[in-house]
């Protein structure tokens, strides 16, 4: 996300321009950790959307989980490094399943299949079919 969007995003949230849930999220978790469940009941958000907003923010850089599952702001000189190691774990996890399902190679390169014969009626070229 750029630059400008979380200035724009933070700008909305100092102003008191709450616009969705993961801004409500945001300022829930204002000045202290909270837990999942905790902050659940303090915004009234559902599970799923809660866990979907807060992931949200992370991946801005703007909150981070602290290894007791508790959720707080980061501070502003932590932002960006938060953001590039959220950016690199989604790359991880993504390359993890591709070698798990094969798509992707140990050294990193795609697995391409082979191409199929079509095999086609006499009466077809294979301009008709494209």
């Amino acid at each position: 996300m750029s630059k400008q969007s979380i200035d724009a995003f933070l700008e909305q949230v100092r102003t008191g321009e709450l616009k969705n849930k993961t801004q409500r999220a945001y300022v829930a978790l204002s000045g202290k950790a909270v837990s999942l469940q905790d902050l659940r009941k303090q915004t009234g958000i559902a599970h799923q959307t809660l866990t979907s907003s807060l992931s949200r923010l992370m991946d801005m850089g703007l909150v981070k989980q602290k290894p007791n599952g508790e959720f707080l702001h980061a501070e502003t000189n932590e932002r960006g490094f938060l953001s590039m190691q959220r950016e690199q774990q989604r790359y991880l996890r993504w390359l993890k399943v591709g070698r798990d399902n094969k798509w992707i190679r140990v050294d990193g390169h795609a697995n391409h299949p082979k191409p199929k014969k079509v095999v086609l009626s006499q009466q077809m070229s294979i301009l008709d079919v494209l």
